[in-house]
């Protein structure tokens, strides 16, 4: 009798088994009765199907697992398999088997989303990482391949002593997730996304055919890709513009009462208005006990062209402490160590049920009062974000904002420390889902959809605007004909 793919994953454990060269490798731990059953097994039936590749495909549950997750640590859906390509050939062939199978397939760098948008169940994976390649395209324009991470990025640039005008405040997740998603930095209130930097795109379509794509060239294609949630492609390579990298930054900071929220957000927009270049990230954090029912603003700008900007006279809080002045790079890594002592004690696995969204500017200051005063809008968030973009910086594209010029960015970094689905895991996430995401669309807010939970198709239809939305069903009917591509991401 035909063994299913449930009774090969019973059998195997935690064995190690890879298809390289069209050929089985077995690790050492593997016994002869689990290779008898993998050898009658489905799962070795759809394999045998699969063509050669340069890269490796691991279908073991023990190196698979690991892709059932994400920074959320909510969702798990388990691949048949993940792909470890060596080049864009391989992605090619991949796409192409899936597409003649009709076999879900998703593509994805470090893991980054919360809520299990770049997990496939029967499917298969591409981890992008293995790809790593950058090279100057022209004096300003870098070509980098999807699984380089910012901090490589950064690396590459600086020793031309050019930076990419827009990066993650952290820099380690991946080129081809933040394109995917569209990508905020703390640059994002003059430069726009990540995905505004974008020049080109090289896409593996989900037939398995590669072409390259701009604004000028197969338009379609590129506005959908860039924020489209991997929706219409594979991103393979991405050109983007870089700019001269400043000679020093200087850093100051400023400090607001949480009942003070209408200066702050004043403060904001006189910066904004008044810095051309340079970096603004606001938080509003959890006072320390004894007094950690209330909170305090805490302003962080970080400017380059004028040691003394004008703004400083026009603001309404006094700085506090003293400037400080570093390189760019430096500035730049400023969250690096902090992610890897996270990794090294293991805090990275407690489960993060973040959610950032933008806001009308006139309705920022209901909705952070709110947090501040509703103990479910703040339970178990250590700090909130709240900084400012101008919604001119963003060229069109897939990522979506709301109609106003002023916009709050907001983002809820809730931390689960009492364990997976645990109560208090379960709690944050039903007032992430019922409460808020409702409440920030009914103001005409959006939601960053890799840190959202997923919306329902009325919430869609108030996430998109209406051109926004047909174009992008157009696209995806075009170029995704099969509906095979990251189909966890929850927009079709």
């Amino acid at each position: 009798m035909q063994k299913s793919r449930r009774d090969f994953l019973r059998l195997s454990g935690s064995a190690l088994v890879f298809l390289m060269g069209g050929e089985y490798f077995f690790g050492d731990a593997v016994g002869a009765e689990t290779r008898r059953a993998f050898a009658h097994s489905s799962l070795k039936t759809l394999l045998d199907g699969l063509p050669d590749f340069d890269g490796v495909v691991l279908i073991d549950p023990f190196q698979t697992d690991s892709y059932a997750d994400d920074f959320g640590h909510y969702v798990s859906l388990r691949p048949l398999g993940v792909l470890q390509p060596r080049n864009t050939s391989d992605i090619q062939k991949l796409a192409g088997f899936c597409f003649e199978h009709q076999i879900p397939l998703t593509m994805r760098g470090t893991g980054g989303a919360a809520y299990g948008q770049t997990q496939v169940a029967q499917g298969f994976v591409i981890d992008s990482s293995t790809l790593k390649t950058a090279r100057w395209a022209s004096n300003s324009m870098v070509e980098l391949d999807p699984g380089l991470i910012w901090k490589e990025v950064l690396d590459f640039t600086i020793q031309h002593q050019r930076i990419p005008p827009v990066m993650p405040d952290t820099i380690v997740t991946s080129v081809g997730g933040k394109a995917s998603v569209g990508g905020i930095g703390e640059t994002s209130y003059c430069w726009g996304s990540i995905a505004d930097q974008v020049a080109e795109l090289e896409i593996v379509l989900a037939d398995g055919q590669v072409t390259r794509c701009s604004r000028t060239s197969q338009s379609d294609l590129f506005l959908a890709a860039l924020g489209g949630m991997g929706q219409v492609g594979l991103i393979t390579k991405v050109v983007m513009d870089t700019r001269a990298v400043p000679p020093q930054v200087y850093s100051r900071q400023f400090r607001y009462d949480g009942k003070q929220v209408k200066q702050y957000l004043q403060d904001l927009e006189i910066i904004m208005a008044a810095e051309t270049e340079g970096a603004i990230g606001g938080h509003l954090v959890r006072n320390p006990a004894p007094d950690n029912a209330t909170f305090s603003y805490v302003l962080d700008v970080t400017h380059w062209l004028n040691e003394e900007p004008s703004w400083l006279t026009q603001i309404s809080a006094p700085q506090s402490g003293p400037t400080k002045t570093w390189s760019f790079f430096e500035y730049a890594n400023r969250n690096t160590k902090g992610w890897y002592k996270a990794v090294e004690n293991g805090s990275v696995l407690n489960p993060h049920p973040y959610l950032s969204f933008y806001l009308p500017a006139s309705e920022a200051e209901k909705f952070a009062l709110l947090l501040q005063e509703k103990p479910e809008a703040n339970f178990g968030a250590n700090r909130l974000m709240l900084s400012p973009l101008k919604r001119s910086a963003f060229l069109p594209n897939m990522f979506q904002l709301p109609l106003s010029e002023s916009i709050i960015h907001f983002r809820i970094y809730r931390i689960v420390t009492t364990g997976r689905r645990s109560p208090e895991h379960e709690q944050m996430i039903r007032h992430n889902l019922d409460s808020l995401v409702p409440a920030i669309l009914a103001a005409g807010g959006t939601v960053y959809l890799p840190f959202s939970p997923l919306l329902t198709k009325a919430q869609l239809d108030q996430q998109f605007s209406t051109t926004a939305r047909a174009d992008f069903t157009l696209a995806k009917q075009k170029y995704d004909p099969r509906g095979i591509l990251t189909v966890n991401a929850g927009l079709f």
